[in-house]
């Protein structure tokens, strides 16, 4: 699905705070910006934006756009993509034990079942990999196109947040504009959503109605 140009809707959506509730339920995303750490190439204090999306029966699932495990080639959306050298912690957010403690903002932002299923639907797209490990799907920001100042996972993260078919989801303030480069960058020219996955039949029947 790509941009128009204007808002999706006449009126965006304010962030809202899950309740006790709607955590329990899963209608909640999480969206983390952590600084960059030892190991990556473009050291800190800039951030890295991603986001942890639940999943009721196994925890939750971690997307962002990285390079290959220990460098920035081949930048891609990656999915809970874990490295040994960092204890096997999930390379998004590389929390919790390196170095010792989480170096950035995690923001959890109350969504409706169809936005996370569609935002989860189009993370899921952009990770497809064919049977020597390389990117199906490159994501509008990946591969070539990626540049440390933008376009990068921070554009990535606010566009596939703001142009969620279902319904934009508020894009939560980073720690710093001038430390998370291009996170407010709306590019409504890049296709964010070329699969716009359909809703599963439970949440079409809940919309009803």
């Amino acid at each position: 699905m790509q941009g128009t140009g204007a808002t999706p809707v006449s009126s965006f959506p304010k962030l809202e705070q899950p309740t006790p509730d709607d955590i329990a339920n899963g209608n909640y995303v999480k969206v983390g910006f952590r600084h960059l750490l030892h190991k990556d190439p473009f050291p800190r204090p800039w951030f890295h934006t991603y986001v942890d999306i639940p999943v009721m029966e196994n925890g939750s699932e971690s997307y962002g756009v990285l390079g290959d495990p220990g460098g920035s080639r081949n930048q891609q959306v990656r999915k809970n993509d874990q490295d040994p050298d960092w204890s096997d912690d999930d390379r998004n957010s590389q929390m919790p034990s390196y170095p010792g403690k989480f170096e950035g903002k995690e923001v959890k932002v109350k969504v409706s079942p169809e936005q996370r299923e569609m935002l989860r639907g189009g993370m899921q797209y952009f990770t497809q990999t064919d049977g020597k490990g390389n990117s199906i799907h490159p994501c509008p920001v990946c591969g070539p196109k990626y540049h440390k100042l933008g376009p990068n996972s921070n554009e990535f993260i606010y566009n596939m947040l703001y142009w969620n078919p279902a319904r934009p989801i508020p894009a939560p303030k980073p720690p710093s504009r001038v430390f998370t480069p291009s996170y407010y960058r709306n590019d409504p020219n890049r296709d964010w959503y070329p699969n716009h996955p359909p809703l599963p039949d439970d949440i079409q029947n809940e919309n009803q109605p």
